[in-house]
C-alpha cells in the first residue's frame, strides 16, 4: 500500500467524517486517492513553477537592482514544493539560490539581508547533513553564509566560528566537484583566509 504523508492525513480525515456514512467504502477510498495524486500534482508544479519564476529573476531589472515579485514568487514555490518533499535535494539548492539572489540584488535594507541570509544559512546547515554529497547545496550555504558574516559583522562571524565552518565547507566542495560553479570551492576558500587574514574569526 502505498505510503500516506502526513501532510495527505487531515485531507483523508475530512474524507471519512463527511462521506463514509452516505457513500460506500470503495468511492470513499477512491476519492482520498485522487486527491491525494492531485495535492502530488500540485507540489510537482510548485517545484516547476519555482524555476520558471528563477529563471525570469532579471526580468525588468534596473541596472544592478531586480524587481522583487519574480524571487519572491520564485522563493514562495520552493519553499511549498520542500514542505511536500518534493525533489528535496534540487528544491533546497535553488531555494538557497533563490535566497542569495534576494539578498544581493532586490534593493533590501541591511535588517531584511540578514532575515533572508538566516533562512539561507539555516536552511544550507539542516541540509547538508541530510545530503552530504551534495556540493550544490554546500556551495550555495557557503554563498549565503558568506553574505551573513557581511551583513551581521565579523564579530557575529567570529562568535558563531564561520570561518572554520566555511574552510571545511569549502575543502569537501573541492572534493565533491572541484569544476563546480566554476572553481567556486576555491573561490570561497580564497575570500576565507584573505578575510581571516584582515581579522581572526
Amino acid at each position: 500500500m502505498r505510503h500516506i504523508k502526513p501532510c495527505y492525513l487531515p485531507i483523508l480525515k475530512k474524507i471519512f467524517s463527511f462521506t463514509f456514512f452516505r457513500i460506500p467504502l470503495a468511492s470513499a477510498l477512491l476519492i482520498g486517492f485522487c486527491l491525494v495524486q492531485f495535492s502530488d500534482l500540485q507540489a510537482q508544479n510548485s517545484f516547476e513553477k519555482g524555476l520558471e519564476w528563477y529563471q525570469q529573476r532579471s526580468a525588468e531589472a534596473d541596472s544592478f537592482r531586480a524587481q522583487p515579485k519574480y524571487i519572491n514568487n520564485a522563493i514562495s514555490a520552493f519553499e511549498q514544493a520542500l514542505e511536500n518533499e518534493i525533489n528535496t535535494e534540487q528544491t533546497v539548492e535553488y531555494l538557497l539560490r533563490a535566497y542569495y539572489f534576494k539578498g544581493m540584488y532586490v534593493g533590501l535594507t541591511t535588517d531584511q539581508q540578514k532575515d533572508i541570509y538566516d533562512k539561507g544559512k539555516d536552511l544550507g546547515e539542516r541540509m547538508m547533513e541530510r545530503f552530504p554529497k551534495s556540493a550544490a547545496i554546500k556551495f550555495w550555504y557557503g554563498a549565503n553564509t558568506g553574505r551573513w558574516a557581511d551583513v551581521h559583522g565579523f564579530m557575529a562571524a567570529a562568535t558563531n566560528g564561520i570561518a572554520k565552518k566555511l574552510r571545511n565547507v569549502c575543502q569537501d566542495i573541492i572534493e565533491l566537484n572541484s569544476t563546480y560553479q566554476g572553481g567556486g570551492g576555491y573561490r570561497i576558500l580564497a575570500q576565507v583566509h584573505f578575510h581571516s587574514r584582515i581579522f581572526r574569526w
